[in-house]
């Protein structure tokens, strides 16, 4: 037998063993509290995870609405400079037919 071949079943018969703990606490009254613990954990975060959703929701539509107002306010100014340069433009244009 190798050196392989002893490393290789050391590994599977320490493996084995490992198995064998896991699967008699996995069978235990203490291991089914604990796996019910952790499912009530799961549903306290998953209740919170969608109050948080709905709070990221709200928040986004009010970012949304700051963000048309403001567009909307510098659209208006810049609409404000257009017509006073079309005035200017068509003033300078009456002047320069005369």
């Amino acid at each position: 037998m190798t050196c392989k071949d002893s490393h290789f079943l050391i590994g599977l018969g320490i493996g084995s063993i490992f198995g064998a703990l896991a699967y008699g606490f996995a069978r235990s009254a203490r291991a089914k509290k604990m796996k019910a613990e952790v499912f009530d954990a799961l549903h306290r975060i998953e209740g919170h995870t969608e109050c948080l959703i709905e709070s990221a929701k709200e928040k986004a539509l009010y970012a949304g609405e700051k963000v048309a107002d403001r567009v909307a306010n510098e659209t208006s100014v810049i609409a404000e400079k257009a017509n006073d340069i079309k005035g200017k433009v068509h003033s300078m244009a009456d002047e320069a037919k005369k």
